[in-house]
């Protein structure tokens, strides 16, 4: 059994137990599967030329719920950095998360860098290594980026891309710095936010519950228990039926 704990200031614990307990230190732990991410699907593809079925999208989104709920639940923690290439399938193509090294107790605030750029919720981007934001920094709680970051997987499920340009001339973070002020300021700041590449906001079947959980006030964002009562999670299969294990297998066998 491979047990995941926090302590020494942070850094992650890895205690594997098999009739006599052993503890060790390490700076970082890496899982890697066979069967791939949910990462490794969405770029087969996209080289594909194809689009993930809707119930494929949904049962992915769905699981991957499920899984962040389960970190919750038993560990008392929270992720804080959800993202698709921490969501590997296991031998029966469920997804499974992974990558708990910025995992921090869902019972207390965090005061440092977190998660991946890319995903980050306005209340951690001024942590990130940008000094234009320090006077934005405050304590922030975890469960809300576990949501926000969650949603914004979803809405890569479904839309098979970021909702902004990766191929900017400038780098990412240089314009959460002007987006991220727009945010605090502006209601309509989360909607420049997602447009700032061009594209139209998201349309798909998860639009009401993708920004809910995007909003750029934490304290507004659902938590994971009034997310456990949407219907279509509650109706996804604990194992990915026929038709998605054939559509998922098929992708990741293309050369």
């Amino acid at each position: 059994m491979v047990d995941f704990g926090y302590s020494f200031e942070g850094m992650p614990k890895l205690q594997v137990t098999n009739d006599v307990e052993y503890e060790f230190y390490c700076f970082i732990l890496l899982e890697k599967r066979e069967t791939g991410s949910v990462l490794d699907l969405l770029m087969k593809a996209n080289n594909q030329g194809r689009t993930l079925s809707t119930r494929t999208q949904q049962f992915l989104c769905a699981s991957t719920f499920k899984a962040v709920s389960w970190m919750h639940k038993t560990t008392g923690k929270a992720h804080l950095d959800i993202k698709a290439d921490n969501i590997m399938f296991d031998d029966h193509l469920r997804p499974m998360i992974i990558d708990m090294g910025s995992a921090s107790d869902l019972s207390t605030k965090t005061q440092r860098w977190s998660t991946t750029i890319n995903y980050a919720p306005p209340e951690v981007l001024p942590y990130f290594n940008n000094t234009s934001l320090a006077h934005l920094i405050v304590p922030y709680k975890n469960e809300p980026v576990d949501v926000f970051n969650m949603a914004l997987l979803w809405y890569v499920i479904t839309n098979q891309r970021f909702p902004f340009s990766l191929t900017s001339s400038q780098p990412y973070w240089r314009q959460c710095k002007y987006y991220t002020q727009l945010m605090i300021n502006y209601k309509s700041g989360i909607t420049k936010f997602f447009q700032r590449d061009g594209t139209n906001p998201v349309l798909n079947s998860l639009h009401h519950q993708i920004w809910a959980c995007i909003n750029p006030n934490a304290d507004c964002r659902p938590n994971m228990a009034q997310l456990e009562k949407l219907g279509w999670i509650q109706a996804a299969p604990e194992f990915p039926t026929a038709d998605i294990v054939a559509e998922i297998t098929e992708i990741m066998s293309a050369q």
